[in-house]
């Protein structure tokens, strides 16, 4: 029998200890080298994933598929991290040693294993990928390709920057995992509460109040989130009964949840994941796609509350009841504009990078 309580707790002791590392690195720069910086990182989410999903589908089979699994992503990340210097000397896949292609193969072996439980037609999409990269050559006319070795493949694609340690996990390991964890550490103290009651308080009496409520929070609660599917399961839960409940049909509901939610990965100062990779492709400062993407957020919004607006006045809805006054709201959660405001002053007018 597993101890879960055991595995919690693992999970815990791997989660501290990377955020104490980023913060480290955030401060002071990677360990060693931008590689070693992102092995680190993708070994420990790496292990913390193995520790906490099920094996296959949604069936859990045995606690030693997933010792076996985080036994192998350790010992092959762990010797990348051990030895890079080797593995950087070796200048291609030629001077890599058997024993490096093996665990360069078991480190894309890790990841593949991973994406299948996320999303098995990801996985299937990565299986004909690197299907066509080793024997694209067999194919006919335009589609075919001088093809590649099978060591050359694992040495780009485990140990250099083209492959899995390429711009994806450098914008997680560098920008976002920060950013989330601020995210995240607000949302528990009770932000994504607050931004709820001011939203009521702000447009709660206007007719349509609980769709408009769901327009104002989404934003509020995209400027700390950045991500919109997040946003549906912070607001959804509060503004879609309150919706239905108003008169709204639940199709539309759920199409103005949506519609508000979209929009949390434009809202500065926390966008979404494409922001990061703006800035880590073109080289602009994260700063700079921020505030060109706050007049569009801006647009967004209120566009999505005039339609709101008009699609309640066409319903003959009124507001919602018994709403708390905005002085009083403000004065229960005034402090969680304080970090917010803070990040965005230091991102956006004093010109500190992310």
């Amino acid at each position: 029998m597993v101890n879960r309580n055991l595995i919690e707790k693992i999970i815990s002791i791997f989660a501290i200890s990377l955020c104490a590392y980023l913060f480290y690195a955030t401060i002071f720069g990677p360990y060693k080298t931008t590689l070693v910086h992102r092995a680190i990182f993708l070994a420990v989410m790496l292990i913390i994933f193995f520790c906490s999903s099920k094996p296959l589908g949604q069936r859990r089979l045995t606690f030693g598929i997933d010792f076996l699994l985080v036994a192998f992503t350790t010992i092959s990340l762990g010797y990348m991290v051990y030895f890079w210097e080797e593995i950087l000397s070796a200048i291609g896949a030629t001077y890599l040693s058997n024993l490096q292609i093996f665990l360069g193969f078991v480190i894309i072996l890790m990841v593949l294993e991973a994406v299948r439980r996320l999303s098995f037609s990801l996985f299937i999409i990565a299986l004909l990928a690197i299907g066509y990269t080793l024997f694209g050559n067999y194919l006919p006319g335009i589609l075919g390709h001088a093809g590649m070795d099978f060591n050359r493949f694992v040495y780009l694609t485990a140990y250099s920057h083209e492959g899995i340690f390429g711009l994806g996990i450098a914008v997680a390991a560098t920008y976002l995992f920060m950013f989330l964890l601020f995210s995240t550490a607000l949302q528990q103290t009770g932000a994504g509460e607050f931004f709820m009651k001011f939203a009521n308080a702000f447009v709660g009496r206007t007719r349509g109040g609980p769709a408009k409520c769901a327009v104002v929070a989404s934003g509020l609660t995209g400027t700390m989130m950045g991500s919109s599917i997040g946003n549906v399961v912070t607001t959804g839960t509060f503004t879609i009964p309150m919706m239905k409940k108003l008169g709204f049909k639940p199709h539309t509901a759920g199409a103005i949840e949506v519609l508000s939610s979209e929009g949390a990965q434009l809202m500065p100062p926390i966008m979404g994941v494409g922001a990061f990779l703006m800035a880590e492709l073109t080289g602009i400062p994260y700063a700079k796609i921020a505030w060109a993407a706050v007049i569009p957020a801006l647009l967004y919004y209120i566009s999505a509350y005039v339609v709101v607006d008009l699609e309640s006045f066409k319903l003959g809805l009124k507001g919602m009841p018994n709403v708390e006054s905005l002085k009083t709201v403000i004065k229960q959660g005034y402090q969680f504009f304080i970090p917010i405001a803070a990040l965005f002053y230091l991102l956006l007018i004093a010109g500190f990078t992310a």
